[in-house]
């Protein structure tokens, strides 16, 4: 799981792994990387609802797709599964 927190907040970087344990619970221990530059980390796809920290960036490697969540295109998570054939 890749997200980001505020950066001049110290303690959201905890609350956000905090509200993950909470309520992803499934996801196996230590697979949260909390970062400000989603470009630079590799993967096929990257869902996120934001155009910021790298997020528009991470479509312009090769193999690499932003999915928009929220967008016209991807307004829910029914469409994004779909699209990925889950």
């Amino acid at each position: 799981l890749l997200s980001s927190a505020p950066w001049d907040n110290t303690n959201s970087w905890s609350d956000k792994r905090r509200w993950v344990e909470k309520y992803l619970p499934q996801l196996q221990r230590k697979c949260l990387i909390l970062s400000h530059r989603k470009d630079l980390n590799r993967g096929s796809y990257l869902i996120d609802d934001r155009a910021h920290n790298g997020a528009t960036d991470f479509g312009e490697y090769d193999n690499q797709e932003w999915i928009h969540f929220g967008s016209e295109r991807f307004p829910n998570w029914e469409e994004i599964l779909k699209y990925l054939e889950c």
